[in-house]
C-alpha cells in the first residue's frame, strides 16, 4: 500500500490493473476492509469494478461472516456486481442471519429463495466450499427461516417453507421444528395442510433411509 501511495505522490497515475492487483492482494491477506477502501477509491477515480465473481463474493462474504449483513448486502447491490452471481454460501449466511433478527422472516425468505434459484440454475460462484459444508449450512438456513416464521406466529408460511425443504431433498430435517409447525397448523384449523405435511415428511424420510 505504501508503495502504491508513493507512486501516487510522485504523480504516477495508477491504472485499472494496478488497482486490481492491490485489491486482490489485500483480499488474499484477509484485509477485506482495506480492500473495500481501495475499491471505493478505484471507483471514484473512474475505473470499472471489473473483478471476478469470486473476488466480488469474497468481499461481501467477509462482511456476512462477521455479522455485518447490511454491508454485505450493500456490496452485492453495488453497480459493479450487476450481472454477477454471489456464492451459494454467502446467500446461506445472509438468509440465516436475517432469520435470526427480530421480524426478519420475510427478508430471510427472499435470500433463501435467491439461493434456491442459484442452485436450480446450477450456479456456484465465489469460493469453493465442500458440498457437505454447504448442505449443512443450507439445512440451518431452512431451519432458521422456519423458526423465524413460527416466532412471528405465521404457521402457514412456516409450513410452506417446511414443505419447500422437503421438496428440495433435505431428508434430515429437524423433527422438533416440524412438530411445532404441525401443531401450529392444527391450532389454526389447517388440519388437512398439517396432515399432508406430515405425510410428505414421512414419505421423504423413508426415501432417505433407503
Amino acid at each position: 500500500i505504501s508503495c502504491f501511495e508513493r507512486m501516487e505522490e510522485s504523480g504516477v497515475v495508477p491504472n485499472q490493473r494496478s488497482y486490481g492487483t492491490l485489491v486482490i492482494g489485500l483480499i488474499k491477506l484477509g484485509k477485506h476492509d482495506l480492500a473495500v477502501k481501495w475499491v471505493d477509491k478505484m471507483h471514484a477515480d473512474g475505473f470499472a469494478l471489473a473483478f471476478s465473481n469470486s473476488i466480488m463474493s469474497d468481499i461481501a462474504e467477509a462482511y456476512a461472516e462477521r455479522g455485518d449483513i447490511d454491508s454485505a448486502v450493500s456490496w452485492l447491490e453495488r453497480d459493479g456486481f450487476e450481472g454477477k452471481q454471489p456464492s451459494a454460501m454467502l446467500l446461506v449466511t445472509i438468509a440465516t442471519k436475517h432469520a435470526r433478527r427480530d421480524a426478519g422472516a420475510q427478508v430471510a425468505s427472499q435470500w433463501l429463495n435467491r439461493l434456491l434459484g442459484l442452485k436450480a440454475a446450477g450456479g456456484r460462484g465465489g469460493r469453493t466450499v465442500a458440498p457437505e459444508a454447504l448442505a449443512s449450512a443450507t439445512r440451518e438456513a431452512f431451519k432458521a427461516v422456519i423458526q423465524a416464521w413460527i416466532k412471528e406466529g405465521d404457521f402457514a408460511q412456516a409450513g410452506r417453507w417446511q414443505r419447500r425443504q422437503l421438496e428440495v431433498g433435505f431428508v434430515d430435517f429437524d423433527g422438533l421444528v416440524l412438530d411445532e409447525v404441525v401443531r401450529g397448523l392444527h391450532t389454526m384449523g389447517r388440519v388437512g395442510v398439517a396432515n399432508r405435511l406430515m405425510q410428505e415428511a414421512l414419505r421423504v424420510g423413508r426415501a432417505g433411509a433407503c
